[in-house]
């Protein structure tokens, strides 16, 4: 009975913990999906990744498009311009022939919002070249991805991106 009663309290105590770090990693990940939606598309992304009778062109509301090609993961590079940016948009295929992958660089850049995005990541990951910032996941059974930063450098110049990737 002594060890019921112990085991009880144990689990208690885990399930008190644990919900007191979830509610913290909900307030930064609602902080976080905010700014990208606000400055990087987030929800045009979503769209692109999971709606299938929608293409890039509509998910962001392209007005023209400057080129597309595509590329060596079975999907393509595009820059699409908007009412107000130039967005250069890059996706890849994913198993069932699908969207893996998708992510989108604005050309406008803000670098105090970069800061910000990166103290909040939880991890950090270089890549030839640049470096990845992981945001947070999603909670959802039919929409379950990975939000990423992107900090792609290039010829000395750095372009952030905000990237989706599918789980």
């Amino acid at each position: 009975m002594f060890v019921l009663k112990a085991l009880i309290k144990l689990i208690f105590t885990f399930n008190l913990i644990a919900l007191g770090s979830v509610s913290v990693a909900k307030e930064i990940t609602s902080q976080v999906e905010e700014l990208a939606n606000q400055n990087y598309y987030r929800k045009s992304l979503i769209s692109l990744l999971y709606d299938n009778d929608i293409d890039y062109r509509s998910a962001f509301d392209c007005t023209s498009v400057m080129f597309e090609v595509p590329n060596d993961r079975n999907a393509i590079d595009a820059a699409c311009v908007t009412d107000f940016d130039v967005l250069w948009i890059s996706t890849s295929m994913g198993p069932k022939q699908r969207l893996g992958s998708a992510y989108v660089c604005p050309t406008k850049q803000d670098d105090i919002l970069i800061k910000k995005l990166k103290t909040l990541a939880y991890e950090s990951d270089k890549t030839s070249n640049g470096i990845q910032y992981y945001m947070g996941r999603t909670d959802g059974w039919l929409r379950d991805f990975e939000n990423i930063l992107a900090i792609i450098v290039v010829d000395n110049m750095s372009l952030s991106c905000w990237s989706l990737l599918r789980r």
